[in-house]
């Protein structure tokens, strides 16, 4: 495997849905780790991991908001378009019985708390915060006791609606210090992976 310099389903016992697994994690914390444009190419779409998943002949569920989900879902990934996290978290239980070996859930529940709060400090003693989290923490629970062996999840709490396009009616300067803006907000985002075994 390109990214991580090693070999995977080279074993003489045959395919090992584990191991598929476990390097699917290996790959999205480096992901993490390097940044939003490592590993992405430039030519179409082939930086969606759903057309990743197609062309390494892996199935994936990404439950997100309807007009996210049809936008990145390709090939062997099937989209689960939900309008909110209540209907996404009902939608996910029910489809973990599908043989999917990625399973990515989009959560929105922190959004308004992030763009309430313009600081750290006013984000700690916002009182919805706990609330929030605590539903997040309940949901991911539910869905890892549901999850089938040898899958990974993602759950992800983002900032989408910082992601609408900017209006660049102004400066370099000024575009420059809108654009760290929104950088610093996506950034606090919240992920969730593990493999269950």
């Amino acid at each position: 495997m390109r990214y991580l310099k090693a070999k995977i389903q080279d074993s003489a016992s045959g395919h090992d849905p584990s191991e598929d697994a476990m390097t699917c994690m290996r790959l999205v914390k480096l992901k993490v780790k390097k940044g939003p444009k490592f590993g992405m190419t430039t030519a179409g779409n082939e930086n969606s991991l759903s057309v990743y998943l197609t062309k390494q002949s892996k199935t994936g569920v990404f439950v997100d908001k309807p007009i996210v989900a049809q936008q990145h879902c390709r090939g062997l990934a099937q989209a689960l378009p939900a309008t909110s996290d209540a209907e996404g978290l009902d939608t996910l239980i029910r489809r973990l019985s599908s043989k999917s070996e990625f399973y990515w859930f989009h959560m929105y529940k922190l959004e308004p708390i992030y763009r309430a709060c313009s600081t750290i400090h006013d984000m700690i003693n916002n009182a919805q915060l706990v609330d929030a989290l605590k539903y997040i923490d309940e949901s991911v629970q539910k869905i890892y006791t549901a999850l089938p062996a040898d899958t990974l999840l993602v759950v992800y709490s983002g900032c989408s609606g910082y992601w609408k396009k900017p209006e660049f009616n102004g400066s370099d300067e000024a575009i420059k210090k809108m654009m760290a803006n929104i950088v610093a907000q996506v950034r606090r985002g919240l992920l969730f992976l593990k493999v269950k075994n």
